[in-house]
């Protein structure tokens, strides 16, 4: 807010003080918040965007449970966004390829995260004017997207987190909650995304356009390599 405050929203779709936690400390930059809820997938809610402003983000999924690196990713980006250390104008340039258009260079940081990462929430979200709920459409012939969804987030992630990959490789490297922290486990993301640059459309559902994605995000992601 303008005081520079943290504020959690409990209840959905509310933007006032109605259920809300502010921080007691003096800056958002000294406070620190660990994510300790498991609501479920058939919660109610509705919303489907992390990225909402500058001011308001979302805790939804990037990739896959059981063990999920979800939260700790997200708190990465919000902190590398606040201090200016994103590559916001590589995101920009996948953005341009993805058919953004002259509007992709009014984006501000928010803007362009919003609309790159997709979550699975909105991957897996059923019909919500019925009895569906997000997370519920769990159907053998969305895990495709669901596993193109991951990918591209974690391929994202690396991509943005800073203009250097192994910056972002090397965090996760060192976070329990990620697999690469696993001594010899590879993540293969540059790999994935050149073979995935060389699909023809259609396959897991890919566009044309999300194939032209690839072939950046594998040239960004050359030095991760064998990694």
């Amino acid at each position: 807010d303008k005081e520079k405050k943290a504020r959690l929203h409990f209840k959905n779709g509310t933007n006032n003080d109605d259920g809300c936690w502010i921080s007691p400390s003096d800056s958002i930059k000294n406070d620190v918040f660990i994510h300790c809820t498991s609501p479920g997938p058939s919660n109610g809610n509705i919303e489907t965007r992390i990225f909402v402003g500058e001011q308001t983000m979302n805790l939804l999924l990037l990739y896959s449970p059981p063990i999920s690196i979800s939260m700790s990713c997200l708190g990465y980006l919000e902190s590398a966004r606040i201090k200016t250390k994103l590559d916001i104008e590589f995101g920009r340039k996948l953005l341009r390829v993805s058919g953004g258009g002259k509007k992709v260079n009014e984006m501000n940081d928010t803007d362009v995260l919003g609309t790159l990462f997709f979550t699975l929430e909105e991957t897996t979200a059923a019909d919500k004017d019925g009895e569906g709920k997000i997370g519920t459409n769990n159907d053998a012939d969305n895990f495709g997207t669901m596993a193109k969804v991951a990918t591209m987030n974690l391929a994202l992630f690396l991509a943005l987190a800073n203009v250097d990959p192994l910056v972002g490789y090397n965090w996760l490297k060192q976070n329990r909650l990620s697999f690469v922290s696993i001594p010899g486990f590879k993540c293969k993301i540059y790999e994935t995304m050149t073979l995935l640059s060389q699909e023809k459309e259609g396959f897991l559902g890919i566009s044309s356009k999300e194939i032209k994605m690839f072939g950046l995000l594998a040239t960004k992601l050359e030095p991760l390599k064998g990694k």
